[in-house]
């Protein structure tokens, strides 16, 4: 246990800037059986950089709360959605935030695709004194 708290401790002391990351997307569409993710916000960002703005995809960065591994979500509506909501309710301090998302499927809104999300979000006390009653 000890050496790995010293091989994270080291990762996380590197001198380099992070300039980009390959994370795998959630959902992952290749994958019929979805599951739900469960996680903490990291950041945000835009994949692309094309000079119009539609070819872009924007993007948050989720960690999953028990492995860390971090992944893609696009900024889609429900997503955008549960993110000002926590930090409507926290002010603006998401860090200790964990949220769940459970896609549901794609479908069409006025002739553009929507991706149906169900979300929520507690906090990380919240949700750690939930799994130690499970």
């Amino acid at each position: 246990m000890a050496k790995e708290t010293k091989q994270t401790t080291q990762k996380q002391r590197s001198p380099f800037k992070t300039v980009s990351k390959n994370l795998p997307f959630y959902p992952d569409l290749t994958n019929e059986e979805q599951k739900a993710f469960i996680g903490c916000y990291v950041s945000e960002q835009i994949l692309g950089d094309k000079p119009d703005p539609k070819d872009n995809i924007p993007v948050f960065i989720f960690a999953d709360v028990e492995t860390g591994e971090e992944v893609f979500i696009t900024q889609s509506y429900a997503i955008t959605k549960a993110i000002e909501a926590a930090r409507r309710e926290f002010n603006n301090n998401i860090k200790d935030v964990v949220f769940t998302f459970t896609f549901k499927g794609k479908t069409e809104v006025h002739g553009k695709p929507f991706n149906q999300f169900d979300t929520g979000y507690c906090t990380l006390e919240e949700y750690n004194l939930f799994m130690s009653k499970e």
